[in-house]
């Protein structure tokens, strides 16, 4: 925790006021800090993913494990991190997929959505195993995105009381 230390209460109230004035920018680096943890993370789980030949096709009683060598470059493009938003008292960062695979189908002529794609190695299917390499690696640095997080937070707290 930061330690603070001065006399007088006009000091400390003045101290504090400023605090106040910069919140949401010393939340935003905080949010940041934690984001940049998890991104990485989650970047790294996704290399890890196993590749099958683009000519197999999954079964029930044959599941697929893994994805295309396509397939997992177009997610690895697509996986990103939004713009902070503020909604009201909330700031928000958004790690996700976006666009489209480059494969395209009857159904998707723009391509497979990346989203349903990383959804579909997440949760599984019918004709592809359920490899949870998402949810694994925000499980595994969670603490440590929080731990940055309060770090970066009170650096900015002792920063702007200094």
């Amino acid at each position: 925790m930061a330690r603070i230390s001065f006399k007088g209460m006009d000091e400390y109230v003045k101290r504090l006021e400023s605090l106040t004035d910069d919140t949401d920018e010393a939340i935003e680096k905080a949010v940041d800090a934690g984001v940049n943890v998890l991104a990485d993370a989650v970047r790294a789980a996704l290399e890890t993913i196993p590749i099958h030949p683009d000519k197999e096709h999954g079964s029930p009683k044959n599941p697929l494990v893994g994805l295309t060598a396509q397939e997992k470059a177009d997610l690895l493009a697509g996986y990103g991190v939004a713009p902070i938003r503020k909604d009201g008292d909330y700031i928000n960062r958004k790690v996700g997929f976006n666009g489209y695979g480059s494969k395209k189908t009857k159904k998707y002529p723009q391509g497979v959505p990346n989203s349903l794609i990383a959804r579909s190695l997440e949760s599984g299917t019918s004709w592809r195993q359920k490899s949870p390499v998402i949810r694994q690696a925000v499980n595994r640095v969670k603490k440590q995105a929080e731990d940055a997080m309060k770090k970066e937070l009170e650096d900015q707290i002792t920063k702007l009381m200094n």
